[in-house]
């Protein structure tokens, strides 16, 4: 007599908020004639962090950064696209 398996969990319907992609955002823009598109999500804290950054064909490495809010991290997505914030630096 074989033991019966478990069955296997029925799948969830709600997002696995541990991982910050089920909580991803995309925002598209044009910045000074730049055009972006971002993937935000949330961090542990609840803040914002840009997971990529995509201006005009090219993928801008974000290091290091968030933000409080998604309107201050849009803004800073914005700035990263015009030249005014340097990604490396956050």
């Amino acid at each position: 007599m074989h033991p019966e398996s478990p069955s296997p969990a029925a799948p969830s319907a709600q997002p696995d908020v541990t991982d910050p992609m089920a909580q991803a955002d995309t925002v598209h823009g044009d910045a000074d004639g730049s055009a972006y598109s971002a993937v935000l999500t949330r961090t542990s804290e609840g803040g914002y962090a840009v997971a990529q950054l995509l201006v005009d064909g090219h993928m801008i490495p974000v290091a290091n950064a968030t933000w409080p809010t998604r309107d201050e991290a849009v803004e800073a997505v914005a700035d990263y696209a015009r030249g005014d914030r340097n990604p490396y630096r956050g």
